[in-house]
């Protein structure tokens, strides 16, 4: 189990530890770790969770600048990575995220 993780930086793994996450949302973290950079397919195919449910969960993660999204040329196939850079994160921004959604669905 540990092999999987020999690439990623201590401090990622520190900063993941102190997060405001779901449980969902850190497996999907740790799915991308796992298998970066995986497709929104192989995330729901990992974690056994509808698509729709993923793609919240993504999204929410890149709202908050914990993942990136890496496109192809066409644009058509997005892989997910998680941002090494972990002074971008925004975990004070989470229920903000969640407001901007309820807004959304509700109007």
């Amino acid at each position: 189990m540990g092999s999987y993780l020999v690439g990623v930086g201590r401090g990622i793994l520190d900063c993941l530890i102190k997060l405001d996450l779901s449980g969902q949302e850190i497996r999907v973290v740790l799915v991308i770790i796992r298998e970066s950079p995986p497709t929104l397919s192989k995330i729901v195919s990992l974690l056994g969770c509808s698509k729709a449910r993923c793609s919240r969960i993504v999204k929410k993660l890149v709202f908050m600048k914990i993942v990136t999204v890496d496109e192809d040329i066409s644009g058509v196939k997005k892989t997910f990575v998680v941002n090494e850079n972990t002074a971008q994160w925004m975990n004070v921004y989470k229920k903000r995220y969640e407001k901007t959604v309820d807004n959304k669905s509700n109007g």
